[in-house]
């Protein structure tokens, strides 16, 4: 639907539920993501003609919360879990959700790349990137979440500033060979680090213990890092206790033998 918008003309918004391999995309009410904030501020920049901020906020997203941090920690997902695991799919449906909105926002800018783009993406039925809508404003009041994953990102930053000094100690080389020790003075980051599932997997390293304070301390936490002992899983590269006879993690043998 158009509408007139002073001597312009642009298209009225509006967001279809879509699926990938039967897993619902981009539904609204369940998006509480930093996508959501990044397309809302992008819409409102092109309403406003403000091209060089849609730019920057973009590639700062790009490189800030995806590949600084969301692609790093899912690599230990995708290319380990089980290719039709509910973590697996999960995360390929983000990472779709994340360049089907991306490529139509950027598609007034990077005319052919974003065509580009388009052409190679399955599950898309508009002839070209151009004949489809921007992504609709889906913001979510959800601060509660917000605040659980800004304290666990602080966290984390504290945990690579203590691994990129270990490195250039020579105790450790890839972050995987590193057993964390992690305290805090703040009981809400104790009891937030404790609720987490597989906190190894956030940071990256092959064990995680929240424990009493005997580390170097940093801007939240208190963190001490060791060289892992034990034997490496020659699929997941995590250091553990034991692996059987072909090397293998009890993770990695579980996921094998489904």
């Amino acid at each position: 639907m158009l509408k007139p918008l002073g001597d312009r003309v642009v298209l009225k918004i509006e967001e279809k539920e879509q699926t990938v391999g039967g897993f619902v995309l981009a539904g609204s009410a369940q998006e509480k993501t930093k996508t959501a904030k990044v397309v809302a501020k992008v819409l409102d920049y092109y309403e406003n003609y403000q091209f060089n901020s849609i730019t920057t906020e973009l590639i700062n997203f790009f490189n800030v919360e995806l590949s600084s941090f969301y692609l790093d920690y899912g690599k230990d997902i995708l290319y380990i879990e089980a290719e039709k695991s509910h973590k697996r799919l999960s995360m390929l449906t983000v990472l779709y959700t994340v360049l089907s909105k991306s490529v139509r926002l950027l598609a007034p800018i990077l005319s052919f790349t974003a065509e580009e783009v388009y052409d190679n993406m399955p599950y898309e039925d508009a002839e070209s990137v151009h004949l489809t809508d921007f992504p609709a404003k889906n913001l979510i009041d959800d601060a509660a979440l917000e605040a659980k994953w800004d304290k666990l990102l602080e966290v984390r930053d504290d945990v690579n500033k203590a691994l990129e000094e270990s490195r250039n100690e020579k105790v450790i080389g890839k972050s995987l060979e590193a057993a964390v020790e992690i305290y805090s003075n703040d009981s809400e980051v104790v009891e937030l680090l404790n609720s987490v599932d597989n906190l190894h997997q956030l940071f990256i390293v092959s064990s995680v213990e929240v424990k009493e304070n005997d580390g170097v301390a940093y801007d939240l936490a208190t963190v001490k890092v060791t060289k892992a002992e034990g034997h490496r899983c020659e699929r997941c590269w995590n250091i553990v206790e034991e692996v059987n006879e072909e090397g293998l993690c009890p993770r990695c043998a579980s996921i094998l033998n489904k």
